[in-house]
C-alpha cells in the first residue's frame, strides 16, 4: 500500500496540495475515519512517518497526535512549508532533519517523550512559539536560539529538568534577558520587538 494510493482512491487532496494533516484523524477538512476503512487508517497512521514530508509543498499544519514517532525515516521533516507541528502524548524522535524545517514558527509537544533536541535546533530561525507542557526532554541546551528567551524564565525551567544546563557560551544583555549570540538580537520588556546590539 502506498499513501499516494489512499489519497487516489478517497479523492483526498494531493500530496502537492494537502494543508493540514492529521494521520490518524483528518486530511484537510476529512475526517479520516468517515472514508477510510480500519485497516487502511490503522496502515497510515502507523507507516506516515516512513516517508518524507518534502513532496507535501503546501502542508502548513502537522498534527502527530496517535502516530507512532519513535521510528521515521532519516529525511521525514524536510518540509520547506511546515510553519505549525504539534503532538499529545508518546515518543518523538527528533532526527537531524527536523532542523530541515526552515519555515517553521510554532512547536506544540504535550506529555512527549524526546531524548534530546537536534544540536542545530537553534537554526529554525522563524520560530515563535515553543511550548513543552509536561514534556520530558533527557538532554536539554538552550543556546544561540533565534527567539528571545528571558533568564528568569530559563531560571523556572531548569528546576523541572534536572539535567538542564545553560551553556556558557551564551552572555545576557542584563539580568533579565538572555543575549542572542547567533542573532544579536534580544528581547525586553523595554525592547518587546526585539532590539540589535551594536556588539
Amino acid at each position: 500500500m502506498d499513501i499516494s494510493d489512499l489519497i487516489k482512491k478517497h479523492s483526498l487532496s494531493a500530496i502537492e496540495k494537502v494543508k493540514r494533516i492529521n494521520p490518524s484523524t483528518y486530511w484537510d477538512d476529512v475526517k479520516l475515519e468517515d472514508v477510510l476503512t480500519y485497516t487502511e487508517l490503522d496502515w497510515l497512521k502507523n507507516n506516515f512517518t516512513n516517508f518524507s514530508l518534502k513532496n507535501y509543498t503546501s502542508l502548513l499544519d502537522l498534527d502527530l497526535t496517535g502516530v507512532p514517532c519513535d521510528v521515521m525515516c532519516d529525511d521525514f521533516f524536510e518540509s520547506k512549508s511546515l510553519q505549525d507541528i504539534s503532538k499529545l502524548g508518546g515518543k518523538l524522535k527528533l532526527n537531524k532533519s527536523f532542523c530541515s524545517l526552515i519555515n517553521l514558527k510554532k512547536i506544540n509537544f504535550g506529555a512527549v517523550h524526546i531524548t534530546s533536541l537536534p544540536k542545530d535546533f537553534g537554526k529554525l530561525g522563524h520560530l515563535e512559539e515553543l511550548l513543552l507542557n509536561d514534556t520530558s526532554i533527557k538532554t536539554l541546551k538552550i543556546a544561540r536560539t533565534p527567539f528571545g528567551i528571558f533568564k528568569s524564565n530559563i531560571l523556572k525551567t531548569k528546576q523541572f529538568y534536572a539535567n538542564c544546563e545553560v551553556e556558557e557560551a551564551v552572555k545576557y544583555a542584563d539580568d533579565k534577558t538572555m543575549y542572542l549570540s547567533a542573532t544579536k538580537k534580544y528581547y525586553s520588556s523595554s525592547h518587546p520587538s526585539g532590539h540589535h546590539s551594536s556588539h
